[in-house]
């Protein structure tokens, strides 16, 4: 507890990997986010950069998820730290901090665990829950609907209807984007073969289902 309070008295400028690593995530999240208007953080995974400047060190913090009426919300923090050249990676410093909304479906008081899906840029909150809400109960077999399928993969995806149902049930939203007045929904893991769902108001009975190996970078 001295230590944590010590601590806080840390500007960002000063902060650096070592004093992150000796406290908990939720002491951690109000020395690395302060000055932000943040949730709880519940988890901290690292992530050292394969894409940045050499050092670059990265530390995802997620807030714990809080439930609303349309589903359940957090952000993800992105905290960028900067290793000198001939310095441990310990004594990396806290450069900049920037986050991403994650959205998933739940009850008014029950929030799921696990991944949920990113908002793009200019996605409106309600688009995205009504999106996932109707992929949801496509997945549960609530709503009956026909696909238009294409795979560029060996996965068998469009074999049937069933195949394709069996396959987005096992799989889990990860993004939401807004192409015109289309959404299109992400399932998979990020960085693996993309399983693409587009959803379009104008052929509420009809989706189109995409898989495909992302372009590299």
């Amino acid at each position: 507890m001295i230590l944590a309070a010590m601590l806080l008295f840390l500007t960002p400028a000063d902060l650096r990997l070592s004093a992150v690593d000796m406290l908990s995530p939720s002491t951690s999240g109000e020395l690395i986010l302060a000055g932000e208007e943040h949730g709880r953080i519940d988890s901290i995974g690292r992530n050292y950069g394969d894409v940045g400047p050499p050092g670059l060190i990265e530390l995802q913090l997620v807030e714990r998820p809080v439930a609303g009426r349309e589903g359940c919300s957090r952000k993800r923090w992105i905290a960028s730290f900067l290793q000198a050249p001939g310095t441990a990676s310990d004594d990396a410093v806290l450069t900049s901090v920037s986050s991403v909304v994650e959205l998933a479906v739940g009850s008014s008081d029950f929030c799921p665990s696990g991944r949920y899906a990113q908002l793009a840029p200019g996605v409106a909150w309600p688009q995205a829950f009504a999106a996932l809400k109707q992929l949801d109960d496509i997945r549960r077999g609530r709503s009956k609907v026909e696909f238009a399928c294409s795979d560029s993969t060996p996965s068998n995806l469009c074999a049937d209807a069933r195949t394709i149902l069996i396959e987005l049930r096992r799989i889990r939203p990860w993004a939401v984007q807004r192409q015109d007045d289309v959404t299109v929904i992400w399932l998979g893991v990020p960085g693996q073969v993309v399983t693409e769902v587009r959803l379009d108001p104008r052929t509420p009975d009809r989706i189109a289902v995409n898989r495909r190996v992302p372009a590299p970078f």
